[in-house]
């Protein structure tokens, strides 16, 4: 019954059904079809929410800000609640996530959803180490360069929790990093890598550093690893390459090449 509905496939309805600790959902003639309690089962199948974040608890501030919603959930899976919900201004598939990562900032209509999920994914990393942020894959069209922000939402459509619980993404600290900043150079992360010395074929070109992140996944233990690739020798800027790969697509691209330890690098992540 409730997967039948377009209510579970809006934007701003997804921090409705997870903030307050009490919804009644009801016909278009207010007939009481049940609690988010009693429909739990139906609302996670629904919406691909596990059922324990749907029933998360939630406090009142007393104060405008209202029921706030308990944000035990990483940033990747926030996102891939996200991911399949739809609003009528493209901007708004944004705005209606402030609540969901308690986060503000202003609404400028007008700028395009890119740039507003730009936006939020920097006010996410001003107050949060959650690496999980850059664990996303880039539809194929969306080609095979990019920066290390997201392009969308949908970017996180590809990590389905109800699928397989077990293999969540869990943040750890794996390695103690700097502070994010945002500088003329791009978004500066250091962390530790290797490099590749030498590829097989042109899977990926020799030079490529493989930064493994502060997150892993539950089922097989392995870490979350980006590519990146350095637009010149000397004091350049780097870029991710290959968003489009997946899991098993980063370990085919991990044996083809040979790789060396560099150690901490800082890198400036156009």
């Amino acid at each position: 019954m409730t997967s039948m509905s377009d209510w579970f496939t809006r934007g701003w309805t997804l921090q409705e059904l997870l903030a307050p600790p009490s919804v009644v959902f009801c016909t278009r003639d207010w007939e009481i079809i049940g609690t988010k309690e009693r429909l739990i089962l139906e609302i996670s199948a629904a919406t691909q929410i596990p059922p324990h974040y749907v029933l998360s608890p939630t406090t009142h501030d007393g104060g405008q800000n209202g029921w706030q919603y308990d944000h035990t959930a990483s940033v990747a899976e926030n996102m891939n609640w996200a991911s399949r919900r739809r609003t009528t201004r493209a901007e708004d598939s944004v705005y209606c996530l402030l609540g969901l990562f308690g986060v503000s900032m202003p609404l400028l209509y007008g700028e395009g959803a890119q740039n507003a999920f730009g936006r939020l994914q920097l006010e996410i990393l001003s107050k949060s180490d959650d690496e999980t942020i850059f664990a996303w894959t880039a539809p194929a069209t969306a080609g095979r360069r990019s920066s290390m922000l997201a392009p969308s939402p949908a970017a996180f459509g590809h990590y389905l929790p109800l699928r397989d619980l077990t293999g969540n993404l869990t943040v750890h600290d794996f390695e103690e990093r700097a502070p994010y900043a945002i500088t003329n150079k791009g978004l500066r992360f250091s962390a530790t890598a290797k490099r590749a010395v030498k590829s097989a074929g042109a899977l990926l070109p020799e030079g490529t550093f493989a930064v493994p992140l502060n997150c892993y996944y539950r089922a097989s233990g392995r870490r979350y690893i980006i590519l990146l690739l350095s637009l010149s020798e000397v004091g350049g800027t780097q870029i991710r390459i290959r968003p489009d790969a997946g899991p098993e697509d980063l370990d085919e691209l991990m044996r083809a090449c040979q790789w060396e330890d560099v150690g901490l690098m800082e890198f400036y992540v156009r």
